[in-house]
Parts: structure tokens; sequence; C-alpha cells
């Protein structure tokens, strides 16, 4: 079933196992672990859908590179061909047939086959390169506009770390409580963290709010009294009982989180890597919607469903 015919790119032939064989030990893994056939079917599709549309690329890019070579290119060509094989062969100690058994060893496929393969990704680097490449282009003007659209990730603003502690009004007696070990001098996030604290303890009486300018200008609490608490604080220190909807409320400035800044200059390389990241992915796009427009090949779906057949009937087990 692997020798199935399942389409044709520019005239040549597609069989499964072109699809299939790379995938082999990964959707046997997926059907040993499933007991989801529809689930497995679902993943499965979206694994051959990509190895797919990976070797239509190759293809269509293969055939423009090719396409576009001058004789004296191609008889070049052939000589190169000779030189990697020839290098192949010297890795394993000169010897034509070792270096044939390792290559079908690791690859399932002959020192001819592989050496064919090791051209064809040279000529795809290189198709990619002089027609794509020389299209990704990033200025310093693009990283500055950058820059400043992302001011914030690489300017944070800083945080201020509150804890609260929050009682219910109608226990008297825990309100008390708390104004007594605070007065007495037990840490604020001790007490936090003590069942009395309907807020919860650790983080979940804990929150980080941003500030811009000075502390006593930020906005932390949309509640008037607790936000002027929060103003009027220094590192350490704390406010509280301030009543509220029903509760007491006590506040701590914990401390005060300022993340380092990076300028243009330290930032730079990453903006412009991304950059052109984006924009080689956004020319790559293009370049492979014109190989495609002008490609032949059968329909992806066509060729899917057929692929899926086989896979269905290699890897998963029959219905009990």
């Amino acid at each position: 079933m692997l020798e199935s015919l399942v389409g044709q790119i520019n005239g040549r032939p597609v069989f499964a196992s072109e699809i299939l064989e790379p995938l082999d030990g990964r959707l046997r893994a997926m059907a040993a672990k499933t007991k989801d056939r529809a689930k497995w079917t679902a993943d499965a599709k979206n694994a051959v859908i990509q190895q797919l549309r990976q070797l239509i690329e190759e293809e269509l890019i293969l055939a423009e590179a090719r396409s576009s070579l001058s004789p004296d290119q191609r008889q070049g060509l052939f000589q190169f061909l000779g030189r990697i094989q020839e290098t192949m062969v010297a890795q394993q100690g000169g010897s034509t047939v070792a270096a044939d058994e390792a290559a079908r060893a690791s690859s399932g496929r002959s020192l001819t086959q592989k050496t064919r393969d090791k051209l064809d990704e040279i000529l795809i680097a290189e198709e990619i390169r002089q027609r794509v490449g020389a299209r990704v282009l990033v200025t310093w003007r693009q990283i500055q506009l950058e820059y400043e659209r992302q001011f914030d990730k690489y300017n944070p603003k800083p945080a201020a770390v509150f804890r609260m502690i929050a009682v219910p009004a109608s226990k008297a007696d825990a309100i008390e409580q708390v104004k007594a070990r605070l007065i007495a001098g037990e840490l604020f996030e001790d007490v936090a963290d003590d069942a009395v604290n309907v807020l919860g303890e650790g983080e979940a009486s804990t929150i980080y709010p941003t500030f811009t300018g000075a502390l006593s200008e930020g906005k932390y609490f949309d509640i008037p009294a607790l936000n002027d608490a929060a103003r009027s604080l220094n590192v350490g220190q704390a406010a509280g009982p301030i009543m509220h909807d029903g509760s007491a409320w006590w506040l701590q400035l914990a401390r005060i989180d300022r993340p380092a800044a990076r300028s243009l200059y330290d930032a730079q390389l990453e903006i412009e890597n991304g950059l052109l990241e984006k924009r080689k992915e956004k020319e790559l796009s293009r370049y492979f919607n014109r190989l495609k427009a002008r490609g032949n090949f059968s329909k992806i779906e066509d060729m899917v469903d057929r692929l899926m057949a086989v896979a269905t009937e290699r890897y998963l087990p029959p219905r009990n």
C-alpha cells in the first residue's frame, strides 16, 4: 500500500511512501497510545497535510531552480554532484559499498539517492537565498519605529507590590485580633497568611499594579479609600483598618519592583532579528504562492484522502 500512487507534482508521480515513511514512527506511536480513533485520525491528518505541503513546496522550488540554470551551470551541477558523493565515500574510508550501506542504514536511501537529496537541499537553499533573501531587508529607521512601538516591553513600568488583609466587619473579635498582632510587631505577611484573612494566603492576597511617575500619584485600587491609603505608604509600611463594603482592610507596601530598562542600542539586535524573521516569512509566503499558481499538482484534498486511507489501513488496528 505504501507504493500506492496518491497524485502528481509537476508531472512527477507521488507515492504514499514519500509522505508516510518520514512519519512512520510518529504515526505508530500515536496509534499505540490512542483510545480514540477520531482523535488519531485528526492528528494524523494534520501531520500528513504538513508533510505533503512541505513536499509540494520543495518540488516546486526545485523545478524553479532547475529551470533557471544555464547549460554551463547544469554541467557544473553534475561535477558538484560527483564531489558530494566523493565526500560521502571518503567519510567511509573510501569504500563505495560501505558508503552505500551507511546511507541505507541511516536514511533508507541509497548512496546515489542520498547524494541527490543533498544536492536538492543545496539547490533549494540557494534558490530561496536568491529569490527571497535579497528582498528581506530591515533599515535602521524600521528598528527605531519597532522599538518605539514596543517601548513598554523594553522599558517596563515599575510595580508596587501590596499585601492585603480583609476581615468581615461582622467578625469584631477577628478584627481586634489582627489589630493586636500588627501592633505587637508581628510580620504583616504572617498575619495575611492566617485563616482570618478572607482573601487567602500568599499570592492570593498580593497584587502587583504598575504605575507611572511618583508612587503617590499611582492608581492601584478602584476603591478611593484604599487607593488613598496605598499612595501614602513607603516600602514596609502598612495602613488599616480601612472600612469598606462590609469589611475591614489592611494594606502593606511590601516592595517596589523596578525591572531593568533596555536602550535601543541594547535591544537593536533582537528587534532586527525579529523583523527579519517576519519579513522572511512574508516573502516566503508570497514566493510559494507564486510558485503554486504556476505549478501543476493534484488537489491537496484528494491526495490527503488517499494518504489517510493508506495510513488508517497501515497504522490503526481494525475495529472490534
